[in-house]
């Protein structure tokens, strides 16, 4: 049986998507297996040709890229050879099977049928699907109820037309993302045509074989549509001279990594145009390999559960990918030294240790000018530049005043001059304007004391009981993470109808109050740990500003951050549970987005949510809008460690809102997404995992608090 290979792959090969009118072209051809040119019985010049051609783009978490440019593309050059073309563009379950039922009716009991399809597509153990855009991809019982099987296609194809030619063509990857290694095996012939079966009169030509990948390539049309759209093109070519130059063309280009494949049961030859002597031969297929780098870089688009090892490398690839930072490719060699980039990321990780990125210079400082005397909350340092990384030039005892003679805009920082004529710069978490003095009453004459009866008790009140989700804060020192804190509550983790790691939705019941961080743990406080020796790791990608949130670290690494903060406060900080996370991260809703359904604009940071994006770094803690608990940035930003260990779903987990966590944990659970990442894992219940002692430009966290 065939064990084969699902990656969505990028099908091109058509155009003009769009339904045309039947022109009935007078010269089908079709000759014996002879060549003697023996007639149809339905007469060659008047053969009826009808095709349905398919480009599926826009799906839900994996949309691609040329399907429907391809597929307008074979549609046009089909009708400019006198095919009656039915033109689908992302096109749902339903919308196709309705357009087989309408393909059949059009070709009636003759007649040459054809089906091109451009779109995600797989192979399972006894089947060969393709998807429609409303297909949902998170596991194998799911692909396998809404895929479509090519056998199926044939099925309708042939009703009421025994013996009738068929042609189908798919581009599209076969492999299976759902094997352990996401590939599959590559499998013969023979082995291929047990999975699917072309009946007489029948040919299937798929764009690779299976185990193998399609590459998106370079240019407008994939590889595989590119070099079919030229042999269809040239007259003199029959429909099996056309796909053996295809699948000779192909395979030049992609040294051997992708190699079309071809089943066939006809026993006429079949030209798509009428041809003559003058046009019967073609120049002999010669094409140069695409350069290694460069087809390593072709991203395949293929069907990635998220829970696959395959989608965590193409996640930490993307992340990197543009990068002109040797250690972007250090890192991903580390985690992936035989990955399916790694020739690429050593090509690039050897051109930037020659020659290193220039670090841009620093802004000129804006300075908005005051003149005021504040109080010093707290012992704080005069700096040389508005950084806790900058030099120390004076200091400041607490409960003196400061002359502030501007605030840096953009920055949490005034500019001071001290008593004894130092001028630097102090963090404006430790300074304040003085509250203003209240004036003394006049005195009052005080009229004749008067008898009153003693007073009456009032009969005692229970307090009301503390509704859940509301809100206080609180902060143990001016330099920690300000903290919400949150009431025991009930509320429904996970998502039926979201990947497989968020299933079951199930209740979960956090029964103590607790605290939790207002932003994700910043660039400043992160640096105050590693100045007071309490953190080892000072991330070479540091934020551009103090508040940008800290990343690069490790669950080891956050870890080393609560117990620093624990002692330094002498309370009990840790790191979140995972249903602490989501429930603080919902703000009391049940949408995808705390805002609701749709990504929108301007609410998270990640590359297509709108706003002030930037690939390079992600924005200030504070950037976006709170959600209703008036938590920052838990959509997007970076990646947040929460305590629990990696399951690959909620089955058996705990419903008290505990940490779901073991001795031998290798893996933990990452929250929220981050700013390199698409809005498809920025929604509340996203989850991911990442290796306990490993380091990633992504990854941050934020902390949570023990209430007594």
């Amino acid at each position: 049986m065939l064990k084969n290979l699902l990656v969505v792959c990028l099908l091109s090969l058509l155009v003009d998507l769009t339904a045309h009118t039947s022109t009935a072209f007078a010269g089908t051809h079709i000759t014996d297996a002879a060549g003697t040119g023996a007639a149809d019985s339905t007469g060659s010049a008047l053969l009826h040709r009808v095709a349905l051609v398919v480009g599926n783009a826009s799906y839900r978490h994996q949309p691609l890229r040329t399907p429907v440019r391809d597929a307008r593309a074979i549609a046009s050059l089909l009708h400019s050879m006198g095919f009656e073309v039915i033109a689908l563009e992302n096109a749902s379950r339903q919308e196709l099977e309705q357009a087989l039922i309408e393909l059949n009716t059009r070709l009636g009991e003759t007649g040459v049928g054809l089906f091109y399809f451009a779109g995600h597509g797989l192979q399972l153990e006894d089947s060969s699907l393709i998807l429609p855009v409303d297909a949902q991809i998170g596991s194998v019982a799911s692909v396998r109820q809404a895929g479509i099987d090519i056998n199926h296609i044939v099925q309708q194809m042939s009703l009421r037309r025994p013996k009738q030619i068929n042609l189908l063509i798919v581009d599209s990857c076969l492999n299976n993302p759902f094997s352990a290694t996401g590939s599959g095996t590559r499998l013969n012939a023979e082995k291929l045509a047990a999975t699917v079966f072309p009946p007489d009169q029948t040919l299937i030509a798929f764009a690779t074989s299976s185990g193998s990948v399609a590459f998106d390539g370079d240019g407008k049309h994939s590889i595989y549509s590119g070099e079919l759209i030229e042999a269809m093109s040239n007259p003199g070519l029959a429909i099996d001279e056309i796909f053996a130059r295809v699948r000779t063309a192909v395979s030049q280009r992609t040294d051997q990594h992708q190699i079309p494949w071809t089943l066939s049961a006809l026993d006429k030859k079949l030209h798509f145009a009428p041809h003559t002597a003058a046009n019967a031969s073609a120049q002999p297929v010669n094409r140069s390999p695409v350069p290694g780098p460069t087809l390593s870089s072709m991203l395949t688009r293929g069907i990635l559960p998220k829970d696959g090892e395959a989608q965590y490398e193409l996640e930490f690839w993307q992340s990197v990918k543009d990068s002109t930072d040797a250690a972007d490719y250090e890192a991903y060699l580390e985690a992936y030294p035989d990955g399916k980039f790694a020739p690429l990321a050593r090509s690039r990780l050897k051109r930037y240790k020659k020659s290193p990125p220039q670090t841009p210079k620093p802004p000129a400082l804006a300075i908005t000018k005051m003149e005021a005397e504040y109080e010093v909350t707290a012992s704080a340092n005069i700096r040389q530049d508005p950084s806790l990384k900058a030099k120390r030039i004076g200091k400041l005892k607490s409960g003196s005043s400061v002359h502030v003679t501007g605030r840096v805009t953009g920055k949490n920082w005034y500019q001071v001059k001290s008593a004894t004529g130092v001028t630097g710069f102090v963090s404006a978490d430790l300074i304040r304007k003085p509250a203003p003095k209240r004036k003394q009453p006049a005195p009052e004459l005080k009229p004749a004391p008067q008898r009153t009866p003693p007073p009456v008790a009032a009969p005692a009140v229970a307090p009301a009981p503390v509704r859940a989700g509301k809100i206080e804060t609180l902060r143990d020192c001016p330099t920690c993470p300000e903290m919400i804190v949150l009431q025991p509550a009930t509320f429904t983790m996970g998502d039926n109808h979201g990947d497989r790691s968020e299933k079951p939705a199930h209740k979960v019941t956090i029964k103590r109050p607790f605290a939790i961080g207002k932003y994700e743990v910043s660039t400043g406080q992160w640096n105050e740990c590693v100045k007071a020796g309490g953190c080892s790791h000072k991330p070479a990608k540091a934020g551009p500003s103090d508040n940008s949130p800290i990343r690069d670290i490790s669950w080891n690494d956050a870890l080393e951050y609560v117990r620093w903060l624990s002692q330094t406060t002498k309370q009990k900080y840790r790191l979140p549970t995972e249903a602490e996370w989501e429930y603080a991260a919902r703000a009391g809703t049940q949408s995808r987005f705390w805002w609701g359904d749709k990504p929108g604009a301007g609410k998270a940071d990640c590359k297509d949510c709108g706003g002030k994006w930037d690939r390079n770094a992600p924005a200030e803690t504070d950037a976006y809008p709170p959600n209703p608990f008036g938590l920052y940035g838990s959509s997007g930003g970076v990646w947040e460690w929460v305590a629990d260990c990696w399951h690959k779903s909620y089955k058996g987990s705990p419903k008290d809102g505990s940490s779901w966590s073991r001795s031998d944990c290798r893996e933990n659970v990452i929250r929220g997404g981050a700013w390199r990442n698409d809005a498809s894992y920025v929604h509340s219940s996203s989850r991911f995992k990442y290796d306990t002692n490993v380091r990633y430009l992504l990854n941050g966290f934020r902390v949570a608090k023990t209430l007594q």
